[in-house]
């Protein structure tokens, strides 16, 4: 091995060296760290036995001083107050917009072109079905009945006599027709002048409110202009949208909280209708309940907010949202205390699951009767002995039931 050293060229052996030197250089430094660490930790170790130990001697001392002076060790203990967890029936609700709507709230339109001579019913009045409302001037209409009536006299007597000649087989068959289709055509004629003149007389098609005139008298009416509004609050109805993923969450007959904030008013009914479609646009459905509104207080286009009852548990672990904290770790936290003579203060990690009005649901990691701290607990800190000064109801402030079945 030697001679072959020796027989290498001189650049060559210099670079050998520098990466043995390099080697032996590092297996040092990576000795001499571990030393170092073995060092630290055991020093470590040291402090942490000599901090107990002083601890325990300054607990004892006090205890002495306090035994001495006649002081409760528990008057320097950290305060706190508990809340007992119990079982809860938790609900859960989804809240959406939605609007009034009327499937009898109508503009009714003229069948005929004519002034509005005059207006039988004012506005906010109520109507019956088949009420005449208003009428327009049908001195035209009236003039070309009066017209067609005289000509079909002298059609009718015509054709009676052409009809006793065709009977006595006089006469051709071609001037009875003629005069009996000239009688038959005036007549239709007269029928629809009739039916015209009956539209002068425009009429309530469903029984309601009047509630607006959009021609005054005097004015031109066409059947392309409005003429009056119509509407029926008795029972009208209000439509919502949901999202795809309630698709098969509800269904009709489910009940809903209807509540209108301009007014006041709250209702609980059943969904009446649930739509088939999705919109591509926003990925929704339309939804529609309805409502009673005999007391008239509700009007088309109100702004009502909707709540949904989309989960329910009938006994499930919740506490305030509140106390729950969040470690370095991201874990959901509170602290708890055990019962006893010595109240020792315990951290639970907890598994959470949906929240609604100020409480959580907790699936795993307390159980019911614990104790939560609920004053204090940000003053404590785990296995710490605390003076508990009472206890409070953790759901003073649980949320009501909205929708009773």
């Amino acid at each position: 091995m030697f001679f072959h050293l020796l027989k290498m060229p001189k650049m060559a052996f210099k670079v050998l060296s520098i990466v043995t030197l390099l080697i032996l250089v590092s297996c040092g430094e990576s000795k001499q760290e571990k030393n170092d660490i073995t060092t630290k930790k055991n020093k470590l170790k040291a402090l942490k036995k000599e901090l107990s130990e002083l601890q325990g001697k300054i607990i004892t001392l006090q205890a002495d001083i306090d035994k001495e002076e006649n002081i409760d060790p528990k008057s320097r203990l950290k305060k706190v107050w508990v809340g007992e967890v119990k079982t809860k029936e938790f609900n859960h609700y989804i809240e959406v917009q939605g609007s009034v709507k009327s499937d009898k709230n109508v503009v009714v339109k003229p069948e005929i072109s004519g002034v509005l001579i005059k207006k039988t019913v004012d506005k906010g009045q109520k109507v019956s079905k088949g009420q005449i409302i208003c009428i327009i001037d049908g001195d035209l209409i009236q003039k070309n009945i009066e017209e067609v009536k005289k000509r079909l006299e002298l059609v009718e007597e015509i054709y009676q006599r052409q009809e006793n000649l065709w009977k006595q087989g006089i006469g051709s068959e071609i001037q009875y027709l003629q005069s009996k289709n000239d009688k038959e055509s005036l007549e239709a004629s007269l029928a629809t002048l009739k039916t015209q003149q009956s539209k002068t007389k425009v009429k309530a098609p469903f029984s309601g409110i009047l509630d607006e005139f959009f021609v005054n008298t005097g004015e031109m009416a066409a059947p392309s202009m409005p003429l009056a509004r119509i509407i029926n609050l008795n029972e009208l109805k209000v439509s919502f949208d949901l999202s795809e993923r309630y698709a098969k969450d509800f269904s009709k007959k489910d009940k809903v909280l209807v509540e209108f904030p301009a007014l006041g008013i709250k209702k609980v009914v059943p969904i009446s209708n649930i739509g088939r479609f999705i919109d591509e646009r926003n990925r929704t459905f339309k939804a529609e309940v309805t409502i009673d509104n005999k007391d008239n207080l509700l009007r088309p286009n109100n702004m009502a907010v909707v709540r949904l009852n989309d989960l329910r548990k009938e006994k499930a672990i919740t506490v305030p949202s509140h106390l729950l904290q969040k470690s370095a770790e991201g874990d959901k936290f509170l602290f708890t205390v055990s019962k006893g003579k010595n109240n020792t203060v315990a951290k639970k990690t907890v598994k959470i699951g949906e929240t609604y009005a100020g409480y959580t649901v907790i699936n795993s990691g307390l159980s019911e009767s614990d104790w939560v701290v609920i004053k204090g607990y940000n003053e404590v800190t785990s296995e710490e002995e605390v003076n508990v000064k009472g206890k409070e109801d953790l759901y003073k402030s649980y949320p009501p039931k909205l929708i009773k079945s």
